[in-house]
């Protein structure tokens, strides 16, 4: 199993929404703001979407 460790907002209202063989997962996006500035002089943010599954 891969472990990711991500801090960042979520960006969305959480809701768990049953797949259709019926499992229940839980999508969720998070805006996470990089460390680094860019040419411009601005921080990016990479939107990252997750799904926990048996939630």
């Amino acid at each position: 199993m891969n472990l990711c460790v991500f801090t960042g907002r979520i960006t969305k209202d959480l809701s768990i929404v049953e797949s259709r063989s019926g499992t229940k997962v839980l999508p969720i996006d998070i805006a996470v703001q990089r460390k680094y500035k860019n040419q411009n002089g601005e921080y990016d943010t990479d939107f990252i979407i997750c799904i926990a599954f048996k939630a």
